[in-house]
Parts: structure tokens; sequence; C-alpha cells
């Protein structure tokens, strides 16, 4: 019935921002699936932001052209949620209409969609993503970013500000745990903070109850243990002990969003069983156009190649119908 009326809305004469506020609710707390192909919050979100379009919403100061049954009165301060093409973005966010919450976490994601574009997307490379030793220099330097980051504006974060920023600085560290950045000394500091960040993002989001809490709060936790594995793959000194154990605390919360065999948390609660044992001997190229999610895609090929050599079950593989048999093995 819910997915009924969402369609309704969605294709109805007029909108509202409460119907573009209802459209970012199911985005952060989606219906059940059993893929990531099946998951409309992408869908949503971008539908949302194409309505704040029409109803004026990133100029909310501004008159714009009245929809079929009238123009509608948007406060600014409602308005402010939705700066999408603001010319001035970063002192939109000191804006005092706009809740010091949204405003630390928008500054998170302004900086992460900066360095997923200038590292992973537009190199003029293949896959979008610099070559090794210009990627470390750039790692090195939004570092340096998400440092000054924190001390201006962010020594007051609640729980989703700091899941957001380790979310996003895991991410960041990522791009130097790659298959194709050669093993050497140089990307060990990004190796330990790599290390530490996802511990603490896991231990920040362990306690909470992934049955009700928002999808964002699951996909950082999952992210993190992807990370790990990637991790226990490489030739470096790691903390292997306490990096299982952080897996194994991953299941333990995905265990508890279970409710259907085919639960997406149930395939990743599987995969993270046995993947962290893995060792990685590339029969496929490394998967690494998927920007910020290529760590998260290359581990998988590596369960799908030890699948396939032991003649285990793929079926916890289909996350989002990638077609795996694609990579020629």
């Amino acid at each position: 019935m819910i997915k009924v009326m969402i369609t309704d809305t969605i294709h109805a004469a007029s909108h509202s921002v409460d119907t573009i506020q209802a459209l970012l609710i199911m985005c952060l707390w989606p219906f059940k699936t059993a893929h990531l192909s099946d998951d409309s919050s992408q869908f949503y979100c971008s539908i949302a932001t194409q309505m704040g379009l029409q109803l004026g919403l990133h100029r909310p100061n501004q008159p714009y052209w009245p929809l079929r049954h009238g123009s509608l009165n948007v406060k600014p301060s409602r308005g402010a949620v939705l700066h999408t093409g603001h010319t001035n973005l970063l002192a939109a966010f000191d804006s005092p209409a706009i809740d010091p919450v949204l405003s630390q976490l928008c500054r998170i994601y302004y900086l992460l969609m900066q360095l997923l574009w200038e590292i992973s997307a537009n190199a003029p490379t293949p896959t979008g993503l610099v070559e090794p030793s210009a990627r470390l220099v750039l790692v090195r330097e939004y570092r340096e970013q998400w440092t000054r980051l924190e001390e201006q504006y962010l020594t007051q974060a609640n729980d989703v500000v700091k899941i957001s920023l380790l979310y996003s600085r895991l991410q960041l560290y990522s791009f130097a745990l790659l298959d194709d950045v050669p093993v050497s000394e140089d990307r060990l500091d990004l190796v330990r903070e790599a290390e530490a960040t996802a511990c603490e993002l896991i231990e920040l989001t362990y306690g909470m109850n992934l049955s009700i809490a928002s999808i964002h709060t699951r996909r950082a936790m999952c992210y993190a243990a992807f990370v790990l594995v990637r991790l226990l793959q490489l030739p470096y000194y790691v903390q292997r002990e306490l990096l299982h154990d952080s897996v194994e605390h991953v299941r333990q919360s995905l265990s508890t969003a279970i409710s259907a065999p085919d639960d997406i948390n149930r395939k990743a609660y599987m995969i993270l069983q046995d993947l962290p044992y893995f060792e990685d001997k590339p029969r496929s190229p490394p998967i690494l156009s998927r920007m910020g999610d290529s760590i998260f895609y290359d581990a998988l090929r590596v369960y799908w190649e030890h699948c396939l050599d032991r003649q285990l079950p793929q079926e916890y593989l289909d996350f989002d119908g990638f077609d795996w048999g694609a990579l020629g093995l």
C-alpha cells in the first residue's frame, strides 16, 4: 500500500515540501530488499532533488514560476534543506536558517564529493582513477582538508555526524588500499589510519539496533568491514585479532536485521563469515571503476573467485544483479 501511495505521489500534478521530506525519509528507511538494485533510495533522492528545483528550494529568496495549482509559500528555513546548485554553497552552510547538524553533514559530503571526483572520476584513464603515485599525494592532501574541517566545524558532533565523517574519511583511505597501488612503506601511514578509522566506525555503530536504524548506518558499518577485509589481505602488519573481532561485530549486528532468507543483510552476513580468511589470488583484473565503492566490489570479486575454486554457493553474491560471470574467469 505504501509503495502505491509513493507512486501516486510522485506522479501527482503538483508537489510540496512535505512530499520531498517524505521521499527523503524513504531514502533513509527504505523497504527490505534482496538486492542492491531493488533499493529505491537513489531513485527517490533524485526525484526529491528534482522536485526541490521545481519548487525553487535551491533559491528560497527568489521568485519562481508557480506550479499548476498556484504558487507555494516556502519558508527560507525549509527551502535551505536543498541548496542544489547554489553558487556559494560553503557560505550557505553558515546560514543561521540551516540546522547546525545539517550544516555539518553538508560540509562533510561537499568535501567527499570533491575528492571522489578528483581522485576517482576525472582522470584520463579507463577507470577514471588517478594513477597510484599521484593518488597517494591527493589522499594525503585531502586528509589534511578533513583535519581542518574537523577542527573548524565538527568539534561538537553527534553520532549521525560522526558516522558520516568516519564513513567519508574511510572512502578517502580506501583509494590507497586498492590493488593497483604497489606494496611499499610509502602508504604505511594510510594503512594505519584506515585500520583505526574502520575500527572506530564499527565500535561506534556496533551497539545500534540495525533493524530500526537508518540504512546509512548499516552501509557505513558494512563498508568498514570490507575495508578491514582488504587490510587483512595486504602484506602489512595489522592487528589481525582485533580486525577479525571487528568484522565479527559487524556480522553480529547484521544478524539482528535479517528478516528473510534472501534478505540482503543475510547475504552480507554470510560473505563476511568467510571472506576475511580468503587470500586474493587474482584470476581477473581488480575492480577499480566504482569510485569509493571499488574496494567493496573488488572484495566481492575475491569472494566469487573462491566460490568457483571451492564450488561454494554463489547466491550470496547477488547483491545488485552484477554479472560476475562477465569478469571472464
